[in-house]
């Protein structure tokens, strides 16, 4: 059964590679294989595929950046400060329900910026495959939660808030402030991921010594 998992998510990471590199939206399931309870590698969130193919998008603002703007840091980016960016899950000491409800409920925020992003940008090639595969890591995510009802779907004030937050009449604003919600996207998914792989491999660590 693992094996068949393992073989079947392999062929799906292959077919995605080639969407991605092509700059196109590819499906991806929704759903972790079935199972009985967290033990067994494919049933880890932190391993979860969904992961390798984010970040194999959203690791483009840096190209796009460099590009658009060369010989600039991209981290001046840093300097047009967005208040209302997720925070992830290091230096906290919030359980592990707690990092999984920053993770989806962050995701949330972010497709809400990314309209921003597609408003200044509609061209960009981190566009596609972040908004295909944020979804199902927020489904992903809300199955490993005890209480997943504690997620909220925004409200149409609240999605409005936060794009008045980075909409500007300064065109150089708002591209600063897209390429920003870009850089913070990736950092947020590679240090939320690590996190949840240290919490995972010490249930798991737990788990043995019983």
């Amino acid at each position: 059964m693992a094996s068949k998992t393992s073989a079947t998510l392999l062929m799906v990471l292959m077919l995605a590679a080639l969407d991605i590199s092509a700059g196109a939206p590819v499906d991806f399931p929704t759903e972790e294989p079935s199972g009985e309870g967290d033990d067994g590698g494919s049933q880890l969130l932190g391993s979860s595929p969904l992961w390798d193919l984010l970040h194999g998008a959203t690791q483009r603002y840096k190209q796009e950046f460099e590009a658009e703007f060369p010989g600039r840091s991209r981290y001046e980016v840093d300097n047009y400060n967005i208040a209302s960016l997720p925070e992830n899950c290091q230096n906290t000491s919030i359980n592990m329900e707690g990092c999984l409800r920053r993770l989806a409920q962050g995701l949330l925020v972010y497709q809400v910026f990314l309209r921003h992003v597609e408003k200044v940008y509609p061209r960009s090639q981190v566009l596609p495959n972040a908004k295909s595969f944020s979804s199902p890591l927020i489904n992903a995510t809300k199955a490993k939660m005890r209480k997943p009802d504690a997620v909220k779907v925004l409200s149409s004030d609240q999605e409005a808030t936060l794009l008045k937050e980075v909409n500007h009449l300064n065109d150089f604003y708002s591209k600063m402030f897209a390429h920003n919600i870009l850089k913070n996207l990736h950092e947020f998914l590679v240090d939320i991921q690590r996190e949840i792989q240290d919490r995972e491999k010490k249930q798991q660590q737990r788990k043995l010594s019983l």
